[in-house]
């Protein structure tokens, strides 16, 4: 019975991503965690944020553009506030 289960979920699963564009070309054989969320080395925030980044949930007003009217850094105001700004903010990232 599981084995129907994973089947049919894994089916469905694939007719969904089909309809994303970023993941329309990714083939999916199996179910399985993916292997960043069970890497040992990871700390569980570390494997939190690697997910939140992964599926954009990550709390930037870029990831949620709709809410915010300004859209803008809200550290240094210069560039849109995006998952990829952040990481290298001049505000945020100490000058070496």
């Amino acid at each position: 019975m599981k084995g129907k289960i994973e089947t049919l979920a894994l089916l469905e699963l694939n007719e969904l991503k089909m309809k994303h564009s970023k993941s329309e070309n990714i083939e999916s054989t199996k179910l399985r965690t993916a292997s960043y969320l069970v890497y040992q080395r990871l700390t569980k925030y570390e494997q939190q944020l690697l997910f939140r980044l992964r599926t954009k949930t990550l709390d930037v007003k870029m990831n949620f553009d709709r809410l915010h009217a300004d859209i803008y850094c809200s550290l240094c105001k210069l560039f849109p506030e995006t998952q990829s700004h952040i990481l290298q903010c001049p505000d945020v990232v100490p000058k070496q």
